[in-house]
């Protein structure tokens, strides 16, 4: 057993975009405006101006609000994120835990390069390094700052959110048996924009998906009727919720 997952904050910032407000920066044609408008319902989204700390900051505040007594308890927090560098090298996410009211000497790291999946090893990572009567948190979110991030074709356009999650080694609630990963390795290498129009990746999803999911099953010594649901995302649509 890696630990248990205690709480859950989120944070959906109140500002919203529209898709009128973004197509020409995205260079969304009149039918990408009606298929994200029609079918993804995508009408506007989360926006925030300003920095990631900006979008972090109220966040920790609401965290530390619910869980006060358990701040001086948190040994480790990892940031969990997509995009390799998400700051200037020379700035560190720390100070926001300090104003936060965290420990100066609290253990803070970044992770990334696992993609969307990246919480999923630092879950594992960080799980690994607590001991009995410690805590971690776990950060995830990012900005979508730049027309490269905010749309993925012919999927979705980013909107912005930030949530904490709450960990411990051994606890009584929503306990994180193990975990099980694989990677696709030629999708590593840099070969910048690609003429074509369709995506290799776009085309391998679907499959590695299922692959993935299966040899997982299979390492677990599991079949799929042994499982009573799958989760493939988790939607949170209450500003402020902790679980």
């Amino acid at each position: 057993m890696l630990g248990h997952i205690e709480s859950i904050t989120v944070y959906i910032p109140e500002q919203r975009k529209s898709l009128t407000e973004v197509a020409a920066s995205l260079r969304l044609t009149p039918l990408d405006v009606r298929m994200f408008a029609r079918f993804y319902g995508l009408n506007s989204f989360p926006r925030q101006p300003g920095s990631l700390d900006d979008l972090f900051r109220p966040m920790l505040r609401q965290f530390a609000a619910h869980h006060s007594d358990l701040i001086a308890h948190i040994r480790h927090v990892v940031h969990a994120h997509t995009l390799p560098c998400i700051r200037p090298f020379h700035r560190s996410g720390k100070a926001l835990l300090t104003e936060a009211g965290f420990a100066e000497d609290i253990h803070y790291t970044s992770l990334t390069m696992g993609h969307c999946a990246t919480s999923l090893s630092a879950v594992e990572y960080v799980c690994n390094r607590l001991k009995e009567g410690e805590y971690a948190l776990l950060l995830v979110g990012e900005k979508a700052f730049h027309p490269k991030v905010e749309l993925i074709d012919d999927t979705t356009i980013m909107g912005e959110a930030a949530c904490a999650v709450l960990l411990s080694k051994s606890g009584e609630r929503c306990k994180v048996a193990a975990r099980y990963s694989m990677q696709a390795g030629e999708f590593s290498l840099q070969r910048g924009n690609e003429s074509s129009k369709t995506s290799r990746f776009a085309n391998a999803y679907f499959a590695f998906i299922k692959d993935a999911m299966r040899n997982a099953l299979s390492h677990f010594d599991n079949t799929q009727d042994s499982l009573a649901w799958i989760a493939l995302t988790m939607l949170i649509s209450h500003p402020g919720k902790t679980g």
